[in-house]
């Protein structure tokens, strides 16, 4: 029950975070194709995260300027050298379960062309983080409330490598 007020609590100040921020209105056409530079919030889920560097490897091979959020501690399960990481740690994360000032002051201001949750689980410290970075297309999987913090939704499969799959195909749309 705390949990559930807690969350309550954060999902209340990430809504009033990203309500202020009043997001302009995005042109899909070509986002993909355009983009320099792309965000890639990796999972939380360790199992996850092993079948999400499928993607890194499939951005790196587009020439796309490739970055990783995740854990200080899993950088090492990423192991390419054309990635660049940016990390955070357990203390970065507030009692809330959002990100701690430092970390929100630390990011903000970096800007990509897109940023891509690859949570497919409901993580409002997730959710609140693709909205810290300054970039026109935050990309995520369809779960609770990801209206509010995606611009551009994938739906979400049972199986994360058919999840990770849809995702692929739906930039090669753009």
């Amino acid at each position: 029950m705390l949990e559930n007020i807690k969350n309550g609590i954060a999902g209340k100040l990430l809504t009033g975070y990203i309500r202020k921020k009043n997001y302009p209105e995005v042109k899909f056409s070509g986002f993909f194709t355009n983009s320099l530079s792309i965000l890639i919030i990796m999972p939380d889920e360790e199992s996850e995260l092993i079948k999400a560097k499928e993607i890194l490897d499939a951005f790196i091979s587009e020439n796309k300027s490739v970055y990783v959020f995740l854990p200080e501690h899993k950088v090492s399960l990423i192991n390419n050298k054309s990635v660049k990481p940016i990390t955070f740690r357990e203390e970065d994360i507030s009692r809330l379960g959002l990100p701690k000032k430092e970390l929100k002051n630390t990011i903000s201001g970096k800007q990509f062309d897109i940023v891509i949750d690859l949570n497919r689980a409901d993580n409002l410290f997730y959710s609140a983080i693709s909205n810290y970075f300054d970039a026109e297309v935050r990309v995520g999987f369809v779960k609770d409330k990801s209206d509010l913090y995606y611009n551009f939704q994938v739906p979400n499969r049972i199986n994360n490598e058919n999840s990770y799959r849809n995702l692929l195909n739906s930039f090669k749309m753009f």
